[in-house]
């Protein structure tokens, strides 16, 4: 079952890589996959949020740092080791007729932190803003196609980052609900 498993994911990784490759696809994933990128959308995202509800942004920005702090690390630092999975682009796994668009990174594979942080983040967005929803799952599916489409990750992988950061983000959520109730209670 796992050789299946593998051999589908690897047959997936070489279609979403290979087959729909292009040079405008190529440019964009490369630029919406660097961290880089995003900090001045995110530090601009974040004024706006708190110019537009700043009581609400009080509580969202401080979950967010939160949420990441927890999605991050345990992605790089608990889960990764454990799995222990090399990525496509590993020199020891080379996926053959795979292409390789980045660093070739010598980090383990499952799951992909990209992924994993941008939904843990998407998710935590979409339950307090349901208004921007399509728009922030759109995003944080592209950011983590990209992973597959630039060579740095097999696709379940990236969908493995995805379920894990939805967890982490409706977990922080959650906590945040469970304690901000007796609070609300207390000021009735």
């Amino acid at each position: 079952m796992l050789d299946y498993i593998v051999r589908l994911d690897t047959y997936l990784f070489l279609l979403f890589n290979s087959a729909v490759a292009n040079p405008l696809l190529d440019w964009f994933f490369l630029m919406i996959t660097n961290e880089n990128y995003w900090i001045v959308p995110g530090v601009c995202g974040a004024i706006f949020l708190a110019r537009h509800d700043r009581k609400k942004a009080v509580i969202v920005i401080p979950l967010v740092v939160v949420a990441i702090a927890i999605s991050d690390p345990l992605c790089v630092s608990v889960i990764k080791p454990l799995v222990g999975r090399l990525r496509p682009c590993d020199p020891k796994v080379m996926v053959e007729g795979g292409r390789f668009l980045m660093i070739h990174k010598r980090s383990f594979s499952f799951p992909s932190a990209h992924a994993m942080n941008i939904f843990t983040l998407t998710t935590l967005l979409v339950l307090f803003y349901s208004g921007g929803a399509v728009w922030l799952i759109v995003t944080a599916t592209l950011v983590s196609f990209s992973r597959v489409y630039l060579g740095a990750h097999y696709p379940f992988d990236v969908l493995g980052g995805a379920v894990f950061g939805i967890v982490i983000g409706a977990s922080v959520y959650g906590g945040y609900r469970y304690l901000a109730k007796p609070l609300r209670l207390e000021s009735s």
